[in-house]
């Protein structure tokens, strides 16, 4: 596992290769933007977990939305906080 650490606005489009995980924990708005941005790196198989979808899910819905729905991903939202009350989600890449 590699960790790439800048503005992921900037660092994503200059990745090279194909991605089998990621972790998105950043501004909860541009989720999606980051998302999209890795979208084509993701081999089936591929795991993205997204923190915090639970207390942000609002500033996320675009997000959230996009992948709950998409036929590309199987989707499950973890409590993982019982305290904060937030949790993360866990998406599949199946195709």
């Amino acid at each position: 596992m590699t960790c790439i650490e800048g503005d992921a606005l900037q660092t994503l489009p200059t990745l090279k290769g194909e991605l089998d995980f990621a972790f998105i924990d950043a501004l909860k708005s541009d989720y999606l933007k980051y998302f999209k941005l890795i979208e084509p790196k993701l081999v089936p198989g591929a795991v993205v977990v997204a923190d915090n979808v639970i207390q942000s899910a609002r500033a996320m819905k675009d997000f959230l939305d996009y992948i709950q729905t998409s036929p590309d991903y199987d989707t499950v939202i973890i409590r993982a906080s019982m305290e904060k009350n937030d949790g993360m989600s866990v998406s599949y890449k199946i195709r």
